[in-house]
């Protein structure tokens, strides 16, 4: 496996974890709807929309350096159901299994950097540090790529997040395009694989009871009577009001606000960008990803 590691999160904690016939890995960038993705599997395999726990006790980030390992190991191990584990590692960085589903979700590139931007904002910093120097110290900083600077000008910001060519080897995805994109490609790249499967944000959005059905179809799963009860449960602003149990590590106070992790739901704007700002977006996009995938980021709209 490729290694990515960075301050938060390290893929080696993959190395020798045990997995059972039926596991579920819900792999995606960061900002891509992942917790949106977990909420829905939950839901789906539990037959319930109450999940009855934080989604983060019952669907942990294997690699997060905020919990030790052998605790999160144990709660995996105990879970009668059927698993489904976050991950924001790149499709080279995880042991790969026949037996083992991968779900992904794509989104517009755009609306990535604009997230994630409103994520590091609402991050608490004073409580997630403490908890990754309890977890794994902090020795190894010095071996880890800096995180970039960026302008406090949306439109800097946005040329800076394009234009860095800086490698990035960590999990999460988000802090340039070509990270986000070499996240993307792995699974892009795997997909005729009948395990792995790439799902949209706005397609989402647009059809969230079918894309459910999808997610079910795939997973194998029956639909149930109360399909549309799931449905509902799954919207956006049901999730937003239910935060303190929907948002990752909400129990762990690593938010400022559980609340404003979800910001909105809606396809941003970026108007403050040029349109020879947006060429140069898509072009650069094209080089990285190629035509295919670079529509489909853009887009959705293809079921792959």
């Amino acid at each position: 496996m490729e290694r990515y590691r960075g301050f938060i999160a390290d893929n080696a904690r993959w190395d020798g974890f045990t997995f059972r016939d039926d596991d579920i890995v819900i792999a995606t960038p960061a900002k891509c709807g992942t917790t949106w993705m977990q909420n829905i599997v939950g839901m789906l395999v539990l037959g319930r929309s109450d999940l009855g726990r934080p989604i983060t006790e019952i669907s942990p980030w294997l690699d997060m350096l905020t919990r030790p390992l052998d605790e999160v190991v144990a709660l995996l191990d105990a879970q009668q159901h059927r698993r489904f584990i976050k991950t924001h590692t790149p499709f080279d960085g995880l042991p790969h299994d026949e037996r083992v589903t991968y779900l992904t979700i794509c989104r517009h590139p755009l609306q990535v950097a604009q997230s994630d931007a409103d994520h590091g904002a609402n991050a608490n910093r004073d409580r997630i540090i403490p908890l990754r120097g309890e977890v794994a110290g902090f020795d190894d900083l010095a071996d880890l790529v800096p995180p970039p600077e960026r302008s406090d000008d949306p439109r800097t910001r946005m040329l800076q997040w394009i234009d860095d060519t800086t490698d990035y080897a960590s999990p999460g995805g988000t802090a340039s395009l070509r990270q986000l994109m070499h996240h993307a490609k792995s699974y892009w790249d795997a997909r005729e694989r009948p395990n792995v499967h790439v799902f949209h944000y706005s397609d989402l959005r647009r059809d969230l009871a079918g894309q459910m059905r999808r997610i079910a179809e795939v997973l194998g799963l029956a639909i149930t009577t109360d399909f549309d009860d799931l449905v509902t449960a799954a919207t956006f602003d049901r999730m937003k009001a239910a935060a303190d149990r929907t948002a990752p590590d909400a129990e762990l106070g690593t938010w400022k606000s559980n609340t404003d992790f979800f910001r909105s739901a809606d396809d941003r704007t970026w108007d403050f960008l040029t349109p020879d700002d947006v060429e140069h977006f898509h072009t650069v996009l094209v080089e990285i990803a190629g035509p295919d995938l670079a529509a489909f980021m853009c887009n959705g709209g293809v079921h792959v």
